[in-house]
């Protein structure tokens, strides 16, 4: 395997994405994790070679903002994720008395951070005019 430059986390801070991020650092990358959830202190102490931006992957505005402050990258892992935490068969109304819409948090986290890391991934690799993956 050649050397990689640089890797792009996408929710790397803890469980399965926080695993992968150390497996490919100890690889000899330069790991990006985007996530809203701070490392853990000792992880964070234990790895420095993962750097950190906190970041709301749901949010456009952040997640471009963070793909432009990191520079050229190799690899890209859309890694966020959430298990459902809404009770749909319960009704919540606004003070009108109107049903409230419910949250959408888990397409957010699961669908469209995906999709605006594919985005941001492709864009950003065909700017720099180098193979990579995502």
């Amino acid at each position: 395997m050649g050397q990689l430059s640089l890797r792009k986390h996408l929710g790397g801070a803890s469980g399965i994405g926080f695993a992968a991020a150390k497996i490919l650092s100890s690889l000899g990358a330069n790991v990006h994790i985007f996530d809203i959830t701070p490392l853990d202190k000792a992880d964070a102490d234990s790895n420095p070679e993962l750097i950190f931006h906190q970041c709301d992957v749901t949010s456009w505005i952040e997640l471009r903002s963070a793909f432009e402050s990191v520079g050229p990258i190799d690899l890209v892992f859309a890694n966020a994720g959430t298990s459902e935490r809404t009770n749909y068969f319960t009704d919540v109304f606004d003070e009108d008395g109107s049903l409230q819409e419910p949250p959408s948090t888990l397409m957010d986290i699961n669908l469209k951070s995906v999709l605006y890391t594919i985005k941001l991934a492709w864009f950003t690799m065909k700017q720099q005019k180098s193979k990579g993956s995502i």
